[in-house]
C-alpha cells in the first residue's frame, strides 16, 4: 500500500535523527495540506526537548523526493505534509480498478461468525425516517464486517412477535372489520387506530389486557 511506503520512507529519515518515537502517517481532513501528514517532530520535539518546528525541517530535508513523493512541505505547529506524485496516484488507481472487486477486503477474521441485527420494524405501525436510518447503517456495518472476511448472518425480524400483536388481533376482532382492512390502500393506519383504541379502552378496562395475553398465547401455539 502507498501509505506503508510512505511510512517506511519517513521512518527511515527520522531514524537518521532518532530511533525513540515510531511514525504515524494520516490523510488530512483538509486536501490543501497533502495527501498524507504526520505529527512526528512534534512528539519527538518533545523527547528531544527540542523546537517542534525545527524539528520538522530537519526530518524534511532528510526526506528524499523520488517517484512516490512529489512534494514535502513543513507547517506550524510542526506537522510534515506531503504529495504524491501523478504516477504514483495512477498507478494505485489502475491497482484498484484491476481487483475492484476485492479491493479493501481482508482475510484476518476468515472462518469467524457474527449476527447483525438491524431495523426490525413493527409492521403494523406505520414505517419512519429511523427505520430507513437503522437499515442503512446496519447493513453498512455487515457489508464492513464481510469485507474484513467474516461470515455475517443479517437478522431483520419483521414483525418480531410480541404481546402487542395479541393486543391488536384483540383489537381487530372487537372493534375492527378483517375483510375491510385487506382492502384498504393504507390497511397500516386503521392497524395503529385500532391499536392505540385498544389501549384506552384498557385504561377504563385493565381486564382487556388479559385479553391480549390470551389472543397472543393462541398465536404463539398455532391457533
Amino acid at each position: 500500500m502507498i501509505k506503508d511506503q510512505i511510512q517506511a520512507i519517513i521512518t527511515a529519515a527520522v531514524n537518521k535523527i532518532s530511533t525513540r518515537s515510531t511514525v504515524h502517517i494520516q490523510s488530512p481532513d483538509n486536501p490543501q495540506f497533502g495527501d498524507y501528514t504526520t505529527n512526528i517532530a512534534m512528539r519527538l520535539a518533545k523527547e528531544l526537548k527540542k523546537n517542534p518546528l525545527q524539528m520538522a525541517e530537519e526530518i524534511a530535508k532528510q526526506i528524499p523526493k523520488d517517484e512516490i513523493i512529489e512534494k514535502v512541505e513543513v507547517v506550524k505547529p510542526g506537522f510534515i505534509n506531503f504529495w504524491l506524485t501523478k504516477e504514483t496516484l495512477s498507478k494505485n488507481l489502475i491497482q484498484i480498478l484491476s481487483n475492484i472487486n476485492n479491493y479493501g477486503k481482508s482475510e484476518t477474521t476468515r472462518g469467524k461468525k457474527i449476527i447483525v441485527e438491524y431495523s426490525s420494524p413493527n409492521i403494523a405501525k406505520p414505517f419512519t425516517i429511523g427505520h430507513l436510518r437503522s437499515t442503512i447503517i446496519g447493513d453498512a456495518i455487515a457489508n464492513l464486517l464481510e469485507a474484513a472476511g467474516w461470515t455475517v448472518f443479517r437478522d431483520n425480524h419483521l414483525g418480531d412477535w410480541g404481546t402487542q400483536f395479541g393486543k391488536q388481533i384483540y383489537a381487530i376482532k372487537t372493534w375492527g372489520n378483517i375483510g375491510k382492512i385487506e382492502k384498504m390502500q393504507q390497511p397500516v393506519k386503521e392497524l395503529v387506530r385500532l391499536y392505540v383504541k385498544f389501549h384506552k379502552e384498557a385504561e377504563k378496562n385493565p381486564e382487556i389486557e388479559e385479553q391480549g395475553k390470551i389472543w397472543f398465547k393462541k398465536l404463539e401455539d398455532g391457533n
